[in-house]
Parts: C-alpha cells; sequence; structure tokens
C-alpha cells in the first residue's frame, strides 16, 4: 500500500509547497490542515458518529472530518469526509466557515464549518472500518459526555468554537 502525502501549512494556514508522509511527524513551525464538520438538525441537535474501536480514540464520539487531501481546499476535505463516513452531502448555501482550531502540540489545523442539514440517522451509510454508530444530540447532552470523556478532546473543542458561534445569534 502506498503511503499518503499530505501538503505542509505555515500557522496561518498557508500552503509551503512542500509535502510530508501521513503518520510522520512534522517539523516545529510546520502544520497538517484537516476539516469537521458539525452537522445541525432543524431541532438544534448535533449529529455525531462514534470511532471504530481500532482507530486512535475507539469508541469515543466526534464530527465527521479528516485529513485535506494534496490539491484539495478545507471545504471540499470536509464535505467528501461527511459523505464517505455518514453517506451524507450537504450543499453550499446550507454551510459556514466558522474558524480554525489550532492544535499546536499535534502540528494540526483544523477548518471547522457548520452545516444546517436535517438527516435521519436510520438514513446514514457508516463507513466500515471508521464509524460504528451516529446520534443525534442536544448541547446538554454533549456537556454530559465531555464529563464522562465520552467525546474526543479535540471534538470537544469544536462544539465549544460551534456553541460560541451560535450563541452570538449567527445562523
Amino acid at each position: 500500500m502506498r503511503e499518503e502525502q499530505l501538503d505542509i501549512y505555515t500557522r496561518e494556514g498557508q500552503l509551503t509547497g512542500r509535502t510530508f508522509t501521513r503518520g510522520t511527524r512534522l517539523h516545529k513551525g510546520d502544520y497538517q490542515l484537516a476539516a469537521s464538520v458539525v452537522l445541525i438538525d432543524d431541532h438544534n441537535r448535533y449529529l455525531l458518529t462514534q470511532r471504530h474501536p481500532d482507530k486512535q480514540a475507539g469508541l469515543l464520539w466526534e464530527f465527521s472530518g479528516g485529513a485535506v487531501g494534496i490539491g484539495e481546499t478545507s471545504y471540499q476535505a470536509a464535505f467528501r469526509e461527511l459523505y464517505e463516513e455518514i453517506g451524507v452531502s450537504v450543499e453550499p448555501d446550507e454551510t459556514l466557515f466558522i474558524g480554525t482550531i489550532c492544535e499546536e502540540a499535534e502540528s494540526l489545523l483544523v477548518d471547522v464549518y457548520l452545516a444546517y442539514h436535517p438527516v435521519s440517522v436510520a438514513s446514514l451509510v457508516l463507513q466500515e472500518n471508521e464509524v460504528i454508530a451516529a446520534k443525534k444530540v442536544t448541547t446538554l447532552d454533549i456537556m454530559k459526555m465531555q464529563d464522562k470523556k465520552e467525546i474526543t478532546t479535540f471534538d470537544w473543542k469544536i462544539f465549544c468554537l460551534a456553541d460560541e458561534y451560535l450563541k452570538k445569534g449567527h445562523k
């Protein structure tokens, strides 16, 4: 199997013109770009997916997302991952870019998108070896999940960004 190459970005999210092999450690000041989608339905419930037990942070809950491929924008990656992981396609007018989270220790930048899109959990097509379950949850549910350490630390940060955005009256 060929090792996947990914672009290297600056802290400001600019392409450097260099690449690295996925899974290798980046040099200080170099970053990988990923994207995540916070999917919200008409009742202000969030869609979370549960990670496969064999993956890092297995069985924890998260928002859909993943690495930005070479030549791909974070927007394209976010919605490619949403489709690959759970079989959901959203329209551009249903989505908003709400910010970037930087994880210095992981050399990771994550562009976060918010999508208002009603979806039935029963209609989802879960990607084998990636996602084992999905559910809709309220803000209070996510807070309880955080207390019980059932959501990834990183996805808690994504939730906080989305929650702050929504509290400011944005939609």
